[in-house]
């Protein structure tokens, strides 16, 4: 999932955009709803000397964000972007839930 696919997600639900709302909207158990969190993901990690500025962070959802870490060794960020295109392509990034409930809900369209 892409940065703007997650704000126009959060942007669709209630102003005060909180949890309980964005799972109602999207039929969405809150631990659902835990796992699509928006976080902040460094381009360039931090420990690999990433710094904290605009440029170098975008928003991710929570299991987006935690899957690029899991690995030994850590996708830099073009590569781990074109990882999840093709996944997400074939509807494999994802739990099936998601395709179903939220990205392909048409809330907002």
């Amino acid at each position: 999932m892409v940065a703007s696919d997650l704000t126009m997600l959060w942007r669709n639900v209630d102003p005060a955009r909180s949890p309980e709302a964005f799972a109602a909207t999207y039929h969405l158990s809150k631990r659902q709803a835990h796992t699509l969190q928006c976080t902040a993901e460094h381009l360039h990690a931090r420990v690999d000397g990433g710094g904290d500025f605009e440029s170098n962070i975008v928003t991710a959802c929570r299991l987006c964000n935690a899957r690029r870490h899991q690995r030994k060794d850590a996708r830099d960020a073009i590569n781990h972007k074109a990882h999840i295109a093709r996944l997400m392509g074939r509807k494999r990034w994802h739990d099936p839930w998601v395709f179903e409930k939220v990205l392909h809900s048409g809330v907002g369209r």
